[in-house]
């Protein structure tokens, strides 16, 4: 009897703890983070990849991944969402920075950060840096260097052709991050100079192509997100009719930036790119000729004789008269047709006049007629 209520005892705490029990304010765990490895260095921007044994959320995003040159990520330069297991941040200068990612559960729950991965930007010309005169390893960047250098990545620009004509156009890559400016406007130019010159010279599309001297506000306008990001392509082109382009050689090639009300401009930085003098086309021996002639037959008519010897006109006039209509068949001008119709006026009142006349004879006539009748038969 004590085993079995033993044993009812056990298996009702078991479903108590299972089924009543509140579940865990967080998801199962954060996910692993797998490349690139910590502390690793790689000679451009990395692709970040993480594995994640939980269930995701239905609807959304499941993890948030943010990227900062601070470990305590206060503003971090990089943060988004998404449902993939890597993330490639565009536009990450040479330098040290720290990743991390966490993730939402089914339950719309999120996990505790990852432990924070560090990896560091370094071409492999500064790999093997040259030892210094004088050296100075207990120096520390202050923290006015950091936030410069937070400000100087916040702005950049890559894939352009390394040769192009001087009228031919492309597309560049433009990378914005400014964290306090989210949701602003901003204006966009591309130019191209000499090395050593700063007479800048180009053209930029927006709703036209719009020249480098032209006013800040006819150019290229974005508008940055809600974290102050910006990622877009800008097409450009040179300017051959400017007196900054110099010919076939090699340029400078940067894109500037100007603030919603015109205080700029800040630069990204820069790329070369060569540029080749296109050839204007000229018209032919042919087509010269062709031209020459055709001017001498014009200077060859005369426009005088032409204003002057008009053409006779054939005109078929009938004109009224007392008498009835005759026709005047004769070769005469505008001016003999208008003095003619004038003419025509003329006869129409003489022949009204005319009929008045006669009406007045012919009843003069009848009443003589019949005063005569009646003096007759007086007189008989």
């Amino acid at each position: 009897m004590l085993y079995s209520l033993r044993r009812h005892f056990l298996i009702g705490s078991f479903f108590i703890v299972v089924f009543l029990l509140p579940q865990s304010t967080y998801a199962t765990g954060p996910p692993n983070l797998l490349s690139p490895g910590d502390n690793s260095i790689v000679e451009k921007s990395p692709k970040l990849t993480w594995e994640y044994t939980g269930g995701c959320v239905e609807s959304g995003s499941c993890f948030r991944v943010e990227v900062d040159n601070s470990d305590d990520f206060s503003t971090p330069e990089k943060s988004t969402y998404t449902n993939n297991y890597s993330y490639s941040p565009q536009g990450l200068a040479e330098g040290s920075w720290n990743w991390r990612v966490k993730a939402k559960d089914e339950a719309q729950k999120w996990s505790e950060w990852t432990k924070v991965f560090k990896f560091r930007i370094q071409t492999e010309s500064a790999a093997s840096p040259q030892p210094s005169l004088l050296p100075n390893p207990t120096s520390q960047p202050s923290p006015s260097t950091t936030a410069l250098q937070k400000s100087e990545n916040s702005f950049s620009i890559k894939d352009i052709p390394s040769e192009i004509n001087s009228n031919q156009e492309f597309e560049t890559q433009v990378f914005l991050n400014l964290p306090n400016n989210p949701e602003q406007n901003f204006f966009l130019k591309g130019a191209f100079k000499k090395d050593g010159s700063s007479n800048y010279f180009g053209q930029t599309y927006s709703a036209g192509w719009i020249g480098n001297s032209e006013k800040y506000s006819k150019q290229l306008k974005i508008t940055t997100g809600t974290t102050g990001n910006w990622e877009g392509k800008i097409k450009v082109k040179p300017d051959m009719d400017d007196s900054g382009f110099q010919g076939s050689g090699s340029y400078i090639f940067k894109v500037a930036r100007y603030s919603d009300s015109g205080s700029g401009p800040t630069w990204s930085n820069e790329l070369s790119v060569r540029i080749s003098a296109a050839d204007t086309p000229k018209p032919s021996s042919s087509t010269l000729k062709e031209e020459e002639i055709s001017e001498e037959e014009d200077e060859k008519i005369d426009i005088t004789a032409s204003l002057v010897n008009s053409p006779e006109k054939n005109y078929v006039i009938q004109i009224a008269s007392v008498a009835g209509e005759s026709q005047i068949r004769n070769n005469t001008t505008s001016g003999l047709e208008t003095k003619v119709l004038a003419e025509k006026n003329i006869n129409w009142f003489l022949v009204t006049l005319g009929i008045g006349v006669l009406g007045l004879g012919g009843g003069f006539v009848l009443y003589k007629m019949k005063k005569g009748k009646i003096d007759a038969k007086i007189y008989n």
